[in-house]
C-alpha cells in the first residue's frame, strides 16, 4: 500500500507522469482496499491543508450512488454521465477557491472517475447459482490481498458482492488483511491473518466451513433444528447453533476458541462432545490431549479516548505537554489531553512533499526528494538536526527515491531510527542493510545480507536487533561502536513474529528482550541471552510487542485484533482490549498507566491499563 500513498501524493503535488497516473488508476480499479486508502488520503490531506470547505470525496460518492441506483438498467451511461456531473460540480467549487495552489479539479475528477468505475463494478447484478439446500456466503468486505481458489484450481482476486460457492477456498497471505462473509440469515464470518477457509455443506444441508489456518471471528444467527453450523479445524470440529466467538488454528499450532455468548459443542473422533459455555475458552493442543476449558479473560470494548484523525504512522507520548505526538505521512499532530488537536507539516521547504521513513522519541526521519536529501528533525522543538543531501551517491539498489528510468530499482524497504536521532538504518529490498551515522554523514553496510522479519533498536540506542528469518537467528549489533554484539540461534520451528526491548533503562534493572512465538512470549536477558521466563497464551499469533517503562507490564497485539496485557512480575493476565482492526504499533505512556494503539487505518486509541492507576510504581 506504500505505492498507493506515494502515487496519491504525487497526484496531490501535481508531480505525476502519465505512466504513474495509469498505474495508480489500475491499482485502485482492481483493489477495493487501494480505493479506500486513496479516498482516505484525499480526506486527510483536505483536513490538513485546510483548502476544502467540505469533503469533496463523500458528496461525489453519494451523487454517483444516487445516479446509478436510479438508472440501474443503464449503468454504463449513468456512470459516464455522473462523472461529468461530478467534474462540473468540482469545477464550480474550485473556481470559488481560485487562490488555492493545489490542483483540486484534477484530484476530484480523478476520484470521481475511480468511484464511478467502482460503483459500476460493484452494482452489477450477480447471477447466483443456488445449491439445492442451504445458502452460500457473500463477500461484504475485503481488506488487502484476498484470493479465491476455485474448484478448478486457479486463484482469483475476490470482490465485494462475490458469492463463494461450495468447494471454493478463501486465501489470505497478508497478516493484516481480512475478509468478511455474510449468509442470508445474517450469520457473519470474518477471516483474518494468514488464513485459509473452505466453504462446504453438511449432509443435512447446514453450513460447513473448513478452517485450515488463520483467525476466524463468527457472529452466528440461530440455526435451524438439526442443521448446526459446523467448523472443521485440524484438531476438532466445532458445532454451533447460534453464538458469537473467535476461533484460531494452524497446521503446526494449537486450536483456540473464545466464546462470548451462546453455547457450542466440540467434536473429536469418537469422543463424547465437549460443551463450551459463554465466557469460556477452549484450548485444543493436539488430537490426543484432553481439551482444556478455561474462563474467558474480561474484554474491554471501548477505549478511554480516541483520536479521530486517520493516517497516523507512529506515536510518542510527550510527558511535558501531557500530549501524544503523532506523525502522518507529512504532518506532526499534537493531541492534547483536553482533546484539542494541532497539526503542522514537518517539511523544511515549501516545495515538494516529505516522505516519512521512521520516528523514534522526539525525532522523525523523512526524505525530501525534490532536494535530494534525507532529514532528521526534532519534532518537539521544530529543529532540523541532521541532513544528508547526496542521496544520489548511495548505491542504486538502496537509493531513497525510486529511479523512474529503471523500474527494477526500488528504495529501501524498511527504516528504523535511534531514539536519540543520531543514527538510522535502512534495509535493501533484496536483503542487506546500510547504516547512516548522522553526526558524520557516513554510510556503511552491515554484515547481514538477508531479509529480516523485524528491526528493533533498544531505548538507549546502543543495541540493534535483526530477526533473520532465513537462518532462524537474531543478530545483535552495537552500531555506535560499529561491532557485532552476538547471534542468538533459534531452536523453534517458527521464527519469532515480534520483538521488543525492555524500556526500563535504570542501572539496577536487567535489560530484557521479549520474543513472540505462536502461543507464547519468551523473556531473555539482553546481555547474556539467558532465558528468564515465559508467558503462555496457547493458540494466539502475536504481531507487535511493547514493554512498559516501569518494567511491570507487557502488551501483545494479536492477529485476532485483540491486545493482551500481562503483569510480568506475577504473570497474571490483565483484561483484554478488543480493537476491531489490525494493530500496527503499541506504545505505553511514560507513567505506564496508559497504552496507545495505532490501527491499520491510522486511527489512534488510548486505553487505561487496568490496575496501573490503583498500584502506581
Amino acid at each position: 500500500m506504500d505505492r498507493i500513498e506515494e502515487l496519491t501524493y504525487r497526484l496531490l503535488d501535481d508531480d505525476i507522469c502519465d505512466a504513474e497516473f495509469d498505474e495508480l488508476r489500475a491499482m485502485i480499479e482492481s483493489d477495493q482496499a487501494a480505493e479506500d486508502l486513496f479516498c482516505s488520503v484525499l480526506r486527510m490531506e483536505g483536513e490538513l491543508r485546510g483548502e476544502h470547505e467540505t469533503d469533496l470525496v463523500e458528496p461525489t460518492m453519494q451523487r454517483l450512488e444516487e445516479r446509478l441506483s436510479e438508472r440501474a438498467e443503464h449503468r454504463v451511461m449513468d456512470a459516464v454521465w455522473a462523472v461529468g456531473a461530478a467534474r462540473d460540480l468540482v469545477t464550480e467549487q474550485a473556481k470559488k477557491r481560485s487562490a488555492s495552489r493545489w490542483p483540486l479539479w484534477a484530484i476530484a475528477s480523478f476520484a470521481s472517475v475511480l468511484l464511478a468505475v467502482g460503483f459500476y463494478r460493484f452494482y452489477q447484478p450477480t447471477i447466483v447459482e443456488e445449491p439445492s439446500t442451504g445458502d452460500l456466503p457473500v463477500v461484504v468486505r475485503t481488506n488487502g490481498d484476498v484470493q479465491i481458489v476455485t474448484v478448478d484450481g486457479p486463484r482469483k482476486a475476490t470482490n465485494v458482492g462475490r458469492v463463494i460457492r461450495l468447494g471454493e477456498q478463501l486465501q489470505i497471505d497478508g497478516g493484516s488483511d481480512d475478509v468478511l462473509l455474510r449468509y442470508a440469515d445474517g450469520t457473519e464470518i470474518e477471516l483474518s491473518g494468514d488464513g485459509r477457509l473452505a466453504i462446504d455443506q453438511t449432509s443435512q444441508g447446514g453450513k460447513q466451513l473448513h478452517l485450515i489456518v488463520g483467525q476466524l471471528h463468527a457472529d452466528v444467527a440461530k440455526q435451524p433444528m438439526g442443521q448446526p453450523l459446523v467448523i472443521i479445524t485440524p484438531h476438532v470440529d466445532v458445532r454451533v447453533l447460534g453464538t458469537r466467538f473467535d476461533l484460531s488454528t494452524g497446521e503446526n499450532t494449537e486450536t483456540r476458541l473464545e466464546l462470548e455468548s451462546g453455547k457450542v459443542e466440540l467434536i473429536r473422533g469418537d469422543d463424547d462432545p465437549v460443551t463450551v459455555e459463554r465466557d469460556q475458552i477452549a484450548i485444543i493442543l493436539n488430537d490426543v490431549d484432553p481439551i482444556q476449558i478455561q474462563p474467558l479473560n474480561p474484554v474491554i470494548e471501548t477505549p478511554n479516548r480516541q483520536l479521530e484523525f486517520r493516517g497516523v504512522r507512529s506515536i510518542e507520548f510527550d510527558a511535558e505537554q501531557d500530549a501524544i505526538v503523532a506523525v502522518t505521512a507529512s504532518h506532526v499532530v499534537h493531541w492534547l489531553r483536553d482533546g484539542s488537536v494541532n497539526a503542522a507539516p514537518y517539511r523544511t521547504v515549501q516545495k515538494g512533499k516529505p516522505r516519512n521513513k521512521a520516528q523514534a522519541g522526539s525525532f522523525v526521519l523523512f526524505e525530501e526528494a525534490a532536494f535530494d536529501r534525507l532529514v532528521v528533525k526534532n519534532i518537539r522543538r521544530g529543529e532540523v538536526v541532521h541532513v544528508f543531501d547526496e542521496i544520489h551517491r548511495l548505491p542504486g539498489h538502496f537509493n531513497a527515491s525510486r529511479d523512474r528510468s529503471n523500474p527494477f530499482v526500488y528504495p529501501a524497504r524498511k527504516w528504523a531510527l535511534s531514539p536519540q536521532g543520531d543514527w538510522a538504518i535502512g534495509e535493501y529490498y533484496l536483503g542487506g542493510f546500510m547504516v547512516w551515522h548522522c553526526d558524520t554523514n557516513e554510510w556503511r553496510e552491515l554484515q547481514n545480507k538477508n531479509r529480516t522479519r523485524a528491526i528493533k533498536i533498544s531505548p538507549d540506542g546502543e543495541r540493534l536487533a535483526l530477526v533473520d528469518w532465513k537462518n532462524r537467528a537474531i543478530e545483535f549489533f552495537n552500531v555506535r561502536e560499529r561491532t557485532k554484539a552476538g547471534t542468538w540461534p533459534l531452536d523453534s520451528a517458527n521464527p519469532p513474529s515480534a520483538l521488543c526491548f525492555s524500556t526500563d533503562v535504570s542501572a539496577e534493572s536487567v535489560q530484557k528482550v521479549f520474543l513472540a512465538f505462536p502461543g507464547k512470549v519468551k523473556i531473555f536477558d539482553r546481555d547474556s541471552g539467558e532465558l528468564l521466563s515465559s508467558l503462555s497464551e496457547p493458540g494466539i499469533e502475536i504481531n507487535q510487542l511493547a514493554a512498559s517503562p516501569n518494567g511491570r507490564y507487557l502488551a501483545a497485539a494479536c492477529r485476532d485484533r485483540k491486545v493482551r496485557v500481562w503483569d510480568i512480575q506475577t504473570r497474571a493476565k490483565l483484561p483484554t482490549y478488543r480493537n476491531g482492526e489490525f494493530i500496527r504499533e503499541l506504545k505505553f505512556s511514560p507513567d505506564s498507566r496508559e497504552l496507545a494503539l495505532i490501527s491499520k487505518s491510522g486511527r489512534v486509541s488510548v486505553w487505561d491499563v487496568p490496575g496501573a492507576r490503583a498500584n502506581p510504581e
